[in-house]
């Protein structure tokens, strides 16, 4: 690899080093996201009617 090419890629990878932490940000958004997820998914469901809807408790 000649001194150019060397210089050439290192310009490169600093061009791109603002990807990486984008790249970081919207992963982390995405383990938090499904850690939301999984947490609401290990709560109970509420009882549902035939239709889907939740149940409210009988009107006095």
């Amino acid at each position: 690899m000649t001194e150019f090419d060397r210089e050439q890629a290192h310009r490169k990878s600093k061009d791109l080093s603002h990807l990486k932490d984008e790249v970081d940000e919207k992963n982390e958004e995405h383990i938090e996201h499904a850690r939301h997820d999984q947490a609401g998914a290990d709560r109970p469901a509420p009882e549902q009617d035939a239709a889907g809807r939740p149940q409210q408790p009988p009107a006095d």
